[in-house]
């Protein structure tokens, strides 16, 4: 090991002095007699092709065919070798010999019509898809200074919405595929890992190991998965061993990473003149802080910049080492790495380990077998975020300047009278950490039983383990008690999958068939306790606490049976039909509804193929597809149809069971019936390839809560009632826009972009509004409230409608009071806010709320770009989402009216004086009145478009690279999120708060943000 160590370290040794001398290197011929040739290129339909490059291998001599298909070219001598490429055409090596005249046909490139594509349970070549799958090669995310693979196809795929819900290290995006369907259960996707089904995180993948990824969206897809399917299906494949020499590859890159910009604030002078102002508007004298002792002469004595003591650069680092190599009859890979991320806030940051190891056998010529393995332990620094008390983005931004981190005995201080938590000191001294050991492996035998059968049996499993810790000192706002906890918590999931599959062909029929019978049990645990009143900050675990508060464990379980089949049938490769059935039966659901059946059919017709398109030669592949199927959604609780008991102290104050949830044995699944209508085209020889889909997903039987009557003894009970729509388009085009031959200009683009339309259709009780509150703290502002109402979209604000005027004197806000009832003043005073009276009872209610705002986007795009030429190549990838509003939050908790709260510089712009007119009210020492309202005041649009990743390389020539034995080498530099481009006020465009409340989406609320960063990388082959 340690000889293979130092041989490698001298062939990079070697490979850095071989580029140093590069300018010294040259390389000579031998001279002999120059000869002319010429000829004529044709394609395989006999047209002449001109503008087709011929070329000298391996120099800078060439030539392109006229308008005829002709050339000629002189050649330094005989023993050369011409290239003869074109853009759509597979590239023509000639060796001339001693000819002078060489015709040429010329393959028209069909690679991406037989790209083979993973779908459920199998494979299909891309030509014989009739459902609607997107796919992302592995080339296209590696080198992303991401820690998983969600991050890295964000706006890659059309019709995949995926929002990194916080920026902070080691945090779970939001993926959501053709929009949200269910109001209760789950909305997330099923992952298949190597075959191997997943929910939650799959972070435990590394991004440099996958050889693709599918995302299969409509119901003939998603069908095969039958209850798990409504959501869609990401399978993500990673890369296999290869018969032949092993092969090492080295990745490493390294970063760094900041805030893309600050929050505006109020400085110190300007917090003074806004404090007084307020105060002398209500007749009070400013006793609260005590500013004349902040000032001396006039001038601060501190002016903090919270978000300066926050924030800092951050870093980042990845090293990954990987072999693959076998002979043909065992093949194997294996890959080791190691990353790292030093948040830009401080405090945080997250690091993993992650292994991988697969291995294929052919044991006969009729029996292979293997196995996979992927292993990771992952440890997140976290710091509180959002509405918790302590969270430190959250109390910066209300953090006064007056006062500074620490005081002069080193300790940190809080604001005098006001007391809020010191960030920094939450920051450094809150101890919170999450530690998640994930192993996720199966080990499969395939038997080929005579010609085209074939048997596969799979024993899958999902291990996952959570330790999360968290502990207050004493030193800091809210840790007198010095509170502790610490939560455990792990799943294990098995599953065993046996398929039969056929394929057979005879004649211009083609037929592959599946039946599949698989079983799966999930077991969960977790076990909390809490205490407080610790003897030292110095012990941080819960045996230093002298108080425990709480303990508490539980365990449950899920399993799920199922049968499936799926037939596809191809006549005269032109008539497609596939059709898949799937019955699940799953424990989750009640007693009468256990069992569920799934089917989907699906037909593509190739016009291509077609007599009657063979003129129309510009066109190389033309499908039309249509599916429709019905799948499920099982993600509720694990025992929600049954008759649930608590557990406490019953009436004479001993412990107790008692009946909490009434029994449903009706209780079943959601489920989505989808239709699409796709077209796949390939035209000018495959240079442009374009897909365009339109769908329709209907879910019916919503897992909602009913009101039942009081004589029940219960208040309500889950039941199926109601139904949601998506309906929407989505189109993608790749395109080679430039192809040199050799080492050439060359120029690709890709293009995707989607538009979805969210509708609920029915709702429970009789279709009444499901209002739904942000259960924040009290202290930041009054929380934004999400509304689910027929005929809306799922993920609408709801709140009064703020005219943009303030009451300009005293006199007008005193009508308002009248109007109002309240003649005292408590509602209005000059300064105040102006809302609108939409039911025009001259009163200002809750009755005149109203649909303010919605967080679901018009639609959301992707843009590549990849340029080389030579040894140097650029890709750049723009993605955007257009349309969709943002409550923020944050900057309602600032700019609310209350002056003890730091407010942005908006502010500046507050009402003053009596006859101001203005958009900002006033500001207030204490009560703020109806300013804090939920309004259309804090919704903002959450537009952008970002430069989300650009990347510069060079591979070094293999020439040189030979020198020093190594296959192949490249360098770059990469940046990510370098711009965004957007009108929105806060931090970060891509916040979402409430990730898991389909009614409260698009809330920012001290969201940590999306950093920008800068990396340099090697990577290495030999």
């Amino acid at each position: 090991m340690i000889s293979s160590l130092k041989q490698a370290a001298w062939r990079v040794f070697l490979l850095v002095l071989c580029c140093c001398q590069l300018p010294g290197i040259a390389r000579s011929t031998a001279f002999q007699q120059a000869i002319v040739v010429k000829g004529t290129v044709t394609s395989e339909s006999g047209e002449t092709l001109p503008g087709v490059t011929v070329a000298v291998k391996g120099t800078t001599i060439g030539t392109t065919t006229n308008e005829t298909g002709q050339y000629s070219l002189s050649l330094p001598n005989q023993n050369v070798v011409l290239v003869f490429s074109s853009v759509g055409y597979e590239k023509e090596d000639v060796a001339p010999g001693a000819r002078t005249t060489i015709n040429v046909t010329l393959k028209a490139d069909m690679k991406a019509l037989n790209e083979v594509v993973v779908v459920g349970y199998g494979t299909q070549q891309r030509k014989d898809l009739t459902g609607s799958v997107g796919s992302v090669k592995g080339k296209e995310l590696e080198n992303l200074p991401v820690r998983g693979p969600l991050e890295a196809i964000q706006g890659r795929v059309a019709g995949v919405q995926i929002v990194q819900n916080s920026g902070s290290p080691g945090a779970a995006p939001n993926v959501r595929i053709r929009g949200v369907t269910s109001l209760n259960a789950g909305n997330d996707p099923l992952y298949i890992v190597d075959g191997v089904p997943i929910t939650g995180d799959i972070s435990v993948v590394n991004p440099n190991d996958i050889a693709s990824m599918e995302v299969l969206k409509d119901a003939s897809a998603t069908a095969i998965y039958g209850a798990r399917g409504a959501n869609g299906i990401i399978i993500v494949t990673t890369k296999r061993g290869k018969s032949g020499k092993t092969s090492f590859n080295l990745n490493a890159y390294t970063g760094i990473m900041d805030v893309r910009r600050q929050i505006p604030m109020l400085d110190a002078y300007q917090e003074r003149d806004y404090i007084l102002n307020a105060n002398a508007n209500a007749g009070t004298a400013e006793v609260r802080l005590g500013l004349d002792t902040l000032f001396r002469n006039g001038v601060a004595v501190y002016n903090t910049n919270w978000q300066d003591e926050i924030y800092r650069q951050g870093a980042v680092s990845n090293y990954e080492l990987s072999l693959r190599g076998g002979n043909d009859k065992t093949t194997y890979a294996a890959s080791l790495g190691y990353f790292n991320q030093k948040g830009v806030v401080i405090s945080s940051g997250f690091d993993t380990y992650r292994g991988r190891f697969s291995i294929d056998h052919r044991a006969s010529d009729r029996f292979k077998t293997g196995a996979n393995i992927l292993l990771s332990t992952a440890k997140r620094d976290r710091v509180p975020e959002g509405d918790d008390n302590n969270a430190v983005i959250t109390n910066a931004m209300r953090m006064l300047p007056f006062s500074p981190v620490f005081n002069k005995d080193g300790s940190y201080t809080f604001v005098d009278q006001i007391q809020r938590p010191n960030p920094v000191g939450l920051a450094n001294l809150t101890s919170w950490f999450t530690v998640n050991n994930r192993l996720v492996g199966n080990i499969y035998g395939d038997y080929d039983i005579w010609k085209g059968l074939s048997l596969r049996s799979t024993l899958n499993i999902d291990y996952s383990g959570t330790r999360d810790e968290r502990f207050t000192p004493s030193t800091i706002q809210g840790g007198a008690a010095r509170p502790a906890t610490a939560s455990y918590g792990d799943v294990f999931t098995w599953v065993n999958e046996n398929t039969l599959n056929y394929t057979r062909s005879f004649g211009k029929h083609s037929v592959t068939g599946l039946l599949g019978y698989s079983v799966q049990e999930s077991k969960i645990f977790n076990l909390s306790a809490s205490g407080n009143q610790g003897a030292t900050d110095n012990i941080t675990t819960l045996n230093a606490a002298a108080t425990p508060t709480g303990a508490s464990s539980s365990k449950s379980s899920w399993s799920l049976v199922s049968y499936y089949a799926r037939l596809n049938y191809s006549f005269n490769d032109k008539y497609l039909l596939a059709a898949t059935l799937r019955r699940d039966g799953s424990s989750r659901f009640g007693a009468d509804k256990r069992y569920g059946l799934f089917p989907s059919v699906s037909a593509g017709w190739r016009i291509s193929e077609e007599s009657f398109m063979r003129n129309l030669t510009f066109i190389n592949d033309l499908k039309l597809r249509a599916s429709i199927g019905v799948v499920g959604n099982q993600s509720i609780s694990d025992f929600g149809a049954q008759g649930l008991y608590s557990t406490g102290s019953n009436y004479v104050g001993k412990a107790g069971i008692a009946l909490s949830a009434i029994p449903n044995p009706n209780l079943s699944w959601e489920s989505t019936t989808q239709s699409d209508i796709g077209i796949d085209l390939s035209i000018f020889n495959n240079r442009v390839q374009i897909t365009a889909d339109a769908y329709l997903k209907r879910t019916n039987d919503l897992l909602l809560s009913v009101n039942l009557p009081t004589t029940t003894g219960f208040t309500s009970a889950l039941q199926n009632v109601g139904d949601t729509q998506n309906k929407g388009l989505e189109f993608s085009i790749s395109s080679q826009n430039i192809k040199g031959a050799g080492d050439g200009f060359t120029w690709t683009s890709g293009f995707n972009i989607s538009f979805n339309r969210n509708k609920i259709l029915t709702l429970s009780n009789n279709n009444a509004d499901i209002i739904q509150t942000s259960a924040d703290a009290t202290f930041f502002s009054t929380s934004p409230i999400g509304i689910g109402r027929v005929g809306q979209p799922i993920g609408i604000f709801y709140g009064y409608v703020y005219t943009g005027r303030v009451y300009a004197t005293s006199e007008e806000a005193k009508v308002a009071n009248m109007r109002d009832g309240s003649p005292t003043g408590a509602f209005y005073v000059a300064g105040d806010m102006i809302y609108k009276d939409l039911n025009g009872d001259g009163v200002i209610n809750d009755n005149d709320r109203a649909v303010i705002g919605d967080a679901n986007p018009k639609f959301i795009a992707g843009l590549t770009n990849t340029f080389s030429f030579k040894n140097f190549d650029l890709s750049i990838f723009l993605q955007s989402s257009y349309g969709n509003d943002i409550f923020n939050q944050t900057r309602q908790s600032s700019n609310r009216s209350f002056v003890y709260n730091a407010a942005t510089t908006e502010v500046l712009r507050s009402w003053r004086k009596e006859g101001d007119i203005t958009d900002v009210p006033r500001g207030a020492p204490s009560t703020i009145g109806r300013n804090g309202f939920v309004s259309n005041r804090w919704i903002e649009d959450g537009s952008y478009l970002r430069v989300k990743t650009a990347t510069l390389g060079y591979t070094v020539p293999a020439t040189l690279l030979k020198r020093i034995k190594v296959d192949n080498a490249r360098v770059y530099v990469s940046g990510q999120n370098l711009f965004t481009f957007t009108n929105y006020s806060g931090l970060d465009p891509e916040a979402n708060f409430r990730t898991g409340q389909p009614l409260l989406q698009g809330i920012d609320l001290g969201t940590y943000p999306q950093v920008r960063s800068i990396t340099f990388g090697l990577n290495l082959g030999f």
